[in-house]
């Protein structure tokens, strides 16, 4: 009698092996102090890249967010979105994490969020490749959830999901998107 073993499930990534990563532009630093606190216990390190702010005490006073855990960097000037996010995905790297997850300056997530996300990127790893994988959000003013989207010809799909349920899709919204490096190592760093 032959018996066949299944391939173990793969278990979700590391809170240690993840890295939030903010970029920030003339933030309201109170929201902001809030989005750290809301990740920094989810994710081993937090780095914040401020995209050149205006006023001169913005830097100054996102240091007071440093510490343990939590980098900042200041910018001089803004060098647009996709060269701050890589700027921080260097960062990360040389933090020693392998993973990193987008987020922007408003964005409190809630209590479990990275963790949900993890376990399901490991759930898809066990299926083939994944580039990413988000959440599908509701916007604060409105209610409405957002749709994930799907690219088609000659229209785009609008595809709902519901509470546990993952959907393919091709292109995810920034903030949420926790990516594994080694897919930017693949696809390449964000267009600058």
């Amino acid at each position: 009698m032959t018996i066949s073993q299944a391939t173990p499930p793969r278990q979700a990534v590391a809170a240690a092996d993840i890295c939030a990563v903010i970029v920030t532009y003339a933030p309201d630093l109170d929201l902001l102090a809030r989005v750290v606190a809301a990740v920094r216990d989810q994710v081993g390190h937090v780095v914040v890249f401020d995209n050149g702010s205006p006023a001169a005490d913005v830097a100054a006073r996102l240091h007071t967010l440093a510490g343990e855990g939590v980098s900042v960097i200041a910018s001089p000037v803004n060098v647009g979105l996709g060269a701050a996010l890589n700027r921080a995905c260097e960062q990360a790297r040389r933090i020693g994490v392998g993973h990193v997850m987008l987020m922007d300056q408003d964005s409190v997530l809630e209590a479990g969020m990275v963790q949900t996300l993890a376990t399901a990127l490991a759930a898809l790893q066990q299926q083939g490749p994944v580039a990413a994988v988000g959440p599908q959000f509701r916007d604060s003013r409105s209610g409405d959830l957002a749709p994930f989207i799907r690219l088609g010809f000659p229209i785009n799909h609008k595809l709902y999901g519901g509470p546990g349920q993952y959907v393919p899709c091709d292109f995810l919204i920034t903030s949420g998107s926790l990516i594994p490096l080694a897919s930017l190592d693949s696809v390449g760093p964000m267009d600058e």
